[in-house]
């Protein structure tokens, strides 16, 4: 991938993240980081030095700056360094390479055919009652948990509406090069399915993974809030309705492929979505989920934190789990989603 070695800058949890994950010939040749409780200590056997360590450095190097700082990148500019980010969409970033992509949707996939872990370990508390987060983030995600505890349904949607008012452009996350869980949701679907089906994907948003869909191939739907955002989809075409994905608005039993993404920490009760989600699918018809896992990816819209129980818990009843992996959210080496692939008894 490389010819010259890496040197992370910064001993946190992407750098231990990129170790444990990085391809077999990407080279570390050492950390750097100014924090003086961590110089000297050793992460999966690579060692942690100081900033000046790089500032003395006289092979060609490699940097990636795992966090972002314009101080930092400052002065990795002043030492005359080749230098990626660990964020951003754009060619800067380490993880937005064409080829470094294609290893993290070469390793998902891998590891949703054959890494059975989770699966294997999954148990359940019989519940599948909702449930909202009891810490928060902000004082705003607190009344936003709080208005939709309660039952207050407009004033929450009233909340989120001005939360988002300032908002017209579209998120680096909402791109179909930029998500994994998308690229990895097609190669699921052509490889799974050889003849012409029905697929609805809900939370659609801007329409990213079903515009990255065949349609000369597939029946597209998307459900979302946003009618600026289903808007843009009806223009290209796909069958998208603005609703709440509490209340699908298609027939029983006409989805073969259900999606669900990034959904599901937002909802009101996600028991009401999966109603609707087992009403539309036909029976043996396969869901296909990604939630932040626990804390991770953290925002003031999400009302719930999602780890393994919780999710095995809301499907058990009437889905059998195909399986259950841990997958980055963005372009990244972080395993912080949860993905699952489920078929309808």
């Amino acid at each position: 991938m490389f010819d010259e070695k890496i040197v992370i800058c910064g001993a946190g949890d992407t750098a231990r993240n990129f170790l444990d994950y990085k391809p077999s010939d990407c080279q570390v040749k050492y950390i750097v980081d100014s924090d003086a409780d961590k110089v000297g200590i050793t992460i999966h056997g690579v060692k942690v030095f100081d900033r000046n360590h790089l500032a003395a450095e006289k092979e060609k190097v490699i940097v990636l700056l795992t966090f972002n700082d314009e101080k930092t990148e400052n002065w990795l500019e002043s030492l005359g360094v080749e230098c990626y980010k660990s964020y951003g969409r754009n060619d800067k970033n380490f993880f937005y390479r064409k080829e470094v992509v294609r290893y993290i949707d070469d390793e998902i996939l891998s590891k949703f055919m054959w890494d059975k872990r989770i699966k294997r370990s999954l148990f359940s508390d019989r519940s599948r009652d909702n449930f909202f987060r009891e810490s928060y983030c902000s004082e705003t995600n607190k009344n936003l948990v709080q208005l939709m505890a309660l039952g207050k349904y407009e004033e929450a949607d009233d909340y989120l509406s001005k939360m988002y008012s300032e908002y017209n452009e579209l998120f680096d996350d909402e791109f179909f090069d930029y998500r994994p869980a998308m690229r990895l949701i097609k190669q699921i679907i052509e490889m799974k399915y050889k003849e012409r089906i029905s697929i609805c994907d809900l939370g659609c948003g801007n329409g990213e993974l079903l515009l990255n869909l065949d349609d000369e191939k597939y029946d597209l739907y998307g459900v979302d809030l946003s009618d600026k955002r289903v808007s843009r989809l009806v223009s290209h075409g796909i069958n998208a309705v603005s609703s709440r994905v509490e209340k699908i608005p298609f027939d029983d039993r006409t989805m073969d492929v259900v999606s669900c993404l990034e959904c599901l920490e937002h909802v009101f009760d996600p028991t009401m979505v999966l109603k609707e989600i087992e009403r539309v699918l036909k029976p043996g018809g396969r869901l296909l989920i990604s939630v932040p896992y626990q804390a991770n990816c953290e925002s003031e819209t999400h009302v719930r934190q999602w780890d393994e129980r919780r999710l095995f818990s809301l499907l058990e009843e009437k889905f059998e789990i195909e399986n259950m992996i841990r997958i980055p959210y963005i372009n990244s080496f972080n395993m912080d989603n949860l993905f699952v692939s489920a078929i309808l008894r």
